[in-house]
């Protein structure tokens, strides 16, 4: 049984196969993203689909853990992005996934819609919690990706 989603009829009644799906996986380098990483792959060779590793190069305020005496604004350098974000990607690709690594910054949630929004998107999938203060919140960031964004968000326990 062919479904609108495997294929699509052209002018010609043709069957033309649908477009692969498209996997927007969130890391931070913590073990739930980790986690994450784990199922993004498995799914992706399930489906066939292609990934996208995207890492928040982020700005934040917090009150409570400033980064230094007198700063209180954090920042993930690209250089640690990218540390996160390559060796994701290079397992995915040694299992015949074709993925791609992008490095967004600004506020995680707003960058993280944005990408999916830009990339036609099928499913984002993120760790539930971060690692803490030295990088963005994961935990608040899947809060505000559930309830803002307009693709399925899939959160890795």
């Amino acid at each position: 049984m062919t479904t609108e989603r495997d294929s699509d009829r052209s002018d010609t009644g043709l069957d033309v196969p649908a477009q692969r799906r498209h996997l927007l996986l969130a890391t931070d380098g913590s073990h739930n993203a980790c986690r994450a990483c784990d199922f993004t792959a498995e799914l992706a060779a399930e489906l066939d689909a292609i990934v996208t590793v995207a890492v928040v190069a982020v700005d934040y305020y917090d009150p409570i853990m400033p980064w230094e005496e007198g700063r209180t604004e954090h920042q993930v350098p690209d250089s640690q992005a990218k540390e996160w974000a390559n060796p994701v990607a290079e397992r995915m690709r040694s299992d015949g996934i074709e993925v791609t690594e992008v490095i967004l910054s600004g506020h995680a949630a707003d960058a993280l819609i944005t990408e999916a929004d830009t990339g036609d998107v099928d499913l984002i999938v993120i760790g539930c919690h971060g690692s803490g203060r030295t990088v963005t919140r994961l935990g608040s960031v899947v809060e505000e990706l559930s309830r803002r964004s307009t693709r399925p968000v899939l959160m890795v326990p």
